[in-house]
């Protein structure tokens, strides 16, 4: 466990976890305690690792992937849908996002850089830095994609859920695992599935698939995606890669798919651009590193004060101490 590294906190998973644990705890929505909570967490990595410098990643709603593969995330607003007609007490998604949006301008009253950046995701703040950065780093996130970053010596990865370090023996082979299979939450499928577009969706492009350069197709899938589900546009046929056939497929002992083969394929190139963090843009990556290096958080005393009292996090107060002997007093 390196003390006095850099810690990098994933911003916007964390802000859901907090989300969800509100949800639990209030049926009505009580954004003060997920303030508490988050603020909380950030504090508690704060005092176990006593560094000096606290980065928080946040996603930017147009992702770069979304360019790529029109399909990324896309099932996400229906199942979102979904659970709220069948809930008791669903969350207001409009609410939290609008909170969101206010939270991320308030955590610049703490002496943290705050990093949201044009056409990233919170998952492209943390992998470039952990690039361009070479010092020892502690990244904040129980999301299991984080575990490639293990390949990087300079690098480890800490659940603040769990409270415990994250750990992989082979970060290269966990990789490759997870660009065979995909990534269900994401809506990545495996390297074999097959699509098939709907009547809807062929009667919107107004011109046969197979006349489209790939350009235009995903032009349309981005259009049609804007007004419908997912669901209405396209089916999928698994390609039956799951957890014990990518192990052999890996271990060369597959007798149907090779592991050559299989990278040889548009899908698993795709996968790869999709999940691999070391295939951000180059040109993003400089970006995100430009704003890292322009940011210099001070420790305004008296607004962070102000903004506890706000919001009634005096029992923060306390920790809050914390931040003392690094960036300045209370």
């Amino acid at each position: 466990m390196k003390r006095r590294a850099k810690i990098l906190v994933d911003g916007t998973h964390l802000l859901h976890r907090c989300l969800f644990i509100m949800k639990q705890n209030f049926p009505e929505e009580n954004y003060n305690f997920l303030r508490h909570l988050y603020l909380q967490n950030i504090l508690y990595c704060q005092k176990t690792f006593k560094s000096k410098e606290i980065i928080i990643a946040f996603d930017h709603w147009h992702s770069w992937r979304k360019r790529l593969y029109p399909e990324y995330k896309a099932k996400r607003k229906e199942q979102r849908v979904k659970k709220e007609k069948e809930s008791s007490n669903p969350i207001d998604w409009d609410k939290f996002y609008s909170f969101a949006n206010r939270f991320v301008k308030e955590l610049r009253n703490f002496p943290f850089k705050i990093l949201q950046v044009n056409g990233a995701e919170g998952d492209d703040v943390i992998g470039a830095l952990c690039k361009k950065i070479k010092k020892p780093i502690i990244v904040i996130s129980s999301d299991k994609d984080f575990k490639q970053l293990l390949r990087f010596k300079h690098v480890e990865v800490f659940d603040p859920m769990k409270k415990q370090m994250i750990d992989e023996e082979d970060p290269e082979r966990y990789l490759i695992k997870h660009i065979l299979i995909g990534d269900k939450s994401d809506n990545i499928p495996d390297v074999k599935s097959k699509k098939t577009y709907s009547k809807k969706f062929k009667k919107f492009a107004g011109k046969p698939i197979k006349k489209l350069t790939q350009k235009q197709l995903r032009k349309l899938e981005r259009e049609f995606l804007h007004k419908y589900f997912i669901s209405e546009m396209c089916t999928r046929k698994s390609g039956m890669i799951g957890d014990k056939t990518a192990d052999k497929i890996i271990a060369g002992t597959y007798k149907k798919y090779k592991l050559s083969d299989l990278k040889n394929l548009n899908s698993y190139k795709r996968n790869s651009y999709l999940i691999d963090l070391s295939k951000i843009p180059d040109a993003l990556v400089g970006k995100i590193y430009a704003k890292y290096k322009k940011q210099q958080p001070t420790f305004q005393e008296e607004a962070i004060i102000i903004y506890l009292k706000e919001h009634g996090l005096n029992k923060l107060r306390k920790d809050i101490r914390v931040l003392e002997k690094f960036f300045g007093g209370l």
